[in-house]
């Protein structure tokens, strides 16, 4: 078992948890990672031990719920106290190893999508750990990964990453991996020369992952899909064929992800599937 873990944050008062603890237990189970059920809740000076215990009463009955789920893995329950749960979530990935933060999205996803809560701000504002959001309903996804997309702006040390992460899950996962660039066509300059064709794009993928140490690239069932049409569209349909969709993005920049130069701040409340975020500075074997 490694000695990291991956993080989700357990919002007891609403049933999405478990959309949470599902993709958490998926990626940690990939990862050899154990998996850690955070619940957050405000101090107070005269009520602090009492709401401690009663969330810690919750959680382990959440836990109870999911023993399926969580079978087989090492699971670790924390109640902690912080003045919000984003807070609580970034300090604690700040001071251990950590392989990723999983959330639950917000209460305004659509059944099968993801939104972005207040949480998942905070913890991309400058954070480097990577950022998993499962999408409303996900807690019946048990039957593992099969198919997983990456967007991909080749050239970009953003992309790169997300890549190598992506591929790196794949192979653990024994899933197929979908490389995804997008282009609106009225600004063609944005799409790289080595990259006009579908196949020139899988070679370029290709050549990235073979520097990759651990599982070697030709494991992969790897293809590439050039997407016509404005890129955070074009990438919120694609994702409805996919488990889980990996996009890098800049450390200081957090919700500019690469998709073809562009924001995609809707993209991250728009998408079919499960998200992860990679930051630049994170890549497999490096602390998060």
């Amino acid at each position: 078992m490694s000695d990291r873990a991956v993080i989700v944050g357990v919002n007891l008062e609403r049933a999405t948890y478990a959309d949470a603890i599902t993709l958490g237990a998926l990626l940690a189970r990939l990862t050899d990672s154990r998996l850690t059920l955070v619940s957050a809740f405000k101090p107070h000076r005269t009520t602090h031990d009492a709401v401690k215990a009663e969330h810690e009463r919750a959680l382990r009955r959440a836990a109870e719920r999911l023993a399926g789920t969580l079978e087989g893995l090492e699971v670790q329950r924390l109640v902690l106290a912080g003045a919000s749960a984003g807070e609580v979530l970034h300090e604690l990935a700040q001071r251990s190893a950590t392989e990723a933060i999983v959330v639950a999205s917000s209460r305004r996803a659509s059944p099968g999508h993801v939104h972005l809560g207040r949480v998942t701000q905070h913890l991309l504002d400058g954070g480097t750990a990577r950022v998993a959001v499962a999408p409303l309903g996900f807690a019946g996804h048990e039957d593992g990964m099969h198919e997983l997309g990456v967007a991909y702006a080749p050239g970009t040390a953003e992309s790169d990453g997300a890549l190598r992460y992506a591929a790196f899950l794949a192979v653990r996962a024994g899933a197929a991996l979908r490389v995804l660039s997008a282009y609106d066509p009225s600004e063609r300059l944005l799409v790289r020369e080595h990259s006009h064709s579908e196949g020139e794009l899988a070679a370029h993928a290709r050549w990235v992952l073979a520097g990759m140490s651990g599982e070697p690239a030709r494991q992969l069932l790897l293809t590439a899909s050039l997407l016509e049409g404005d890129p955070v569209e074009a990438l919120a349909d694609a994702s409805a064929a996919l488990d889980l969709l990996v996009m890098g993005s800049r450390g200081h920049e957090p919700l500019r992800v690469v998709l073809a130069g562009v924001t995609a701040g809707p993209l991250l409340h728009s998408a079919a599937c499960a998200l992860l975020v990679v930051p630049v500075v994170a890549s497999p074997g490096e602390d998060g």
